[in-house]
């Protein structure tokens, strides 16, 4: 019950309008404890019969990672994932991943290896991922978000507005 209210506050603050509906591309496709999942439809390309579509991970708080140079941590506010989808065998894999950070001063992180192909799993967090990439199916309990910062924000409010 919880996670059913804490979505449809997300996408009530997120989405305020109907009127926004064609102009955005980030759906909310999943939603934890520790994050929220946005696919972002505008970002889909087609190779072969394989969609290729960009997945935002926006994590309910920052994940510390060790810096590259000298001491200490930079805090990533999300992660993005570059997916394949094979619509015909319900599988994914990843074919690159970037964290970024809160600030303009943290450098993003990037790894290009391709991952294995794994089979969808039949679950809520991505029910909607598959019909969005393969069939260009809109969810229909949701209007999009117009720009992923909105989405972020949006998705911090909702946070906080649980915790209280």
């Amino acid at each position: 019950m919880k996670r059913l209210i804490c979505l449809a506050s997300f996408a009530v603050l997120a989405w305020p309008s109907v009127g926004q509906a064609q102009s955005g591309s980030f759906y909310l496709v999943g939603l934890t404890d520790q994050s929220a999942w946005l696919a972002d439809r505008d970002s889909i390309r087609w190779s072969g019969a394989n969609p290729m579509i960009t997945l935002h991970q926006i994590y309910s708080t920052p994940r510390p990672i060790p810096r590259e140079y000298g001491s200490g941590y930079e805090l990533y506010q999300r992660a993005e994932f570059r997916i394949a989808i094979d619509c015909a065998g319900n599988r994914t894999r990843d074919i690159g991943f970037s964290m970024h950070g809160f600030s303009a001063g943290v450098r993003p992180l990037r790894l290009t290896e391709q991952g294995a192909w794994e089979p969808i799993a039949d679950s809520a967090l991505f029910s909607d991922l598959h019909g969005i990439a393969c069939h260009n199916r809109i969810p229909d309990n949701q209007t999009p978000a117009s720009d992923l910062q909105v989405a972020i924000v949006a998705y911090y409010q909702t946070m906080n507005d649980e915790e209280d």
